[in-house]
């Protein structure tokens, strides 16, 4: 969709939003949430399907600290990961987070 047909729907639909009642806008609402957290599941799949469990990966902490290690499970959310010559040695990071190596 062409940015000037987005912009006439996006139109079209706040007019009609303004002609609602507060039921029907929260009723809207939950169906904009739910297809949103649809989306977000999915995406979230396809980025975890990048991995398997033994492959190389590096990822950084919030301090900037740089890691490397392994993927030891790939879960519905997230990537468990054992990090080379860390203490804590266990990680769940989102695949968003990884690099292979």
């Amino acid at each position: 969709m062409n940015k000037d047909t987005q912009f006439q729907v996006i139109s079209q639909i706040e007019v009609l939003l303004n002609g609602l009642k507060r039921d029907e806008l929260l009723q809207i609402n939950k169906m904009i949430i739910q297809k949103v957290r649809i989306i977000d599941g999915l995406n979230t799949l396809a980025n975890n399907a990048q991995f398997m469990p033994g492959d190389r990966v590096e990822w950084s902490d919030n301090y900037g600290s740089t890691y490397q290690g392994f993927v030891a499970r790939v879960n519905s959310k997230t990537i468990s990961v054992v990090a080379d010559n860390d203490p804590r040695g266990h990680w769940k990071l989102s695949a968003s987070l990884l690099t292979k190596i």
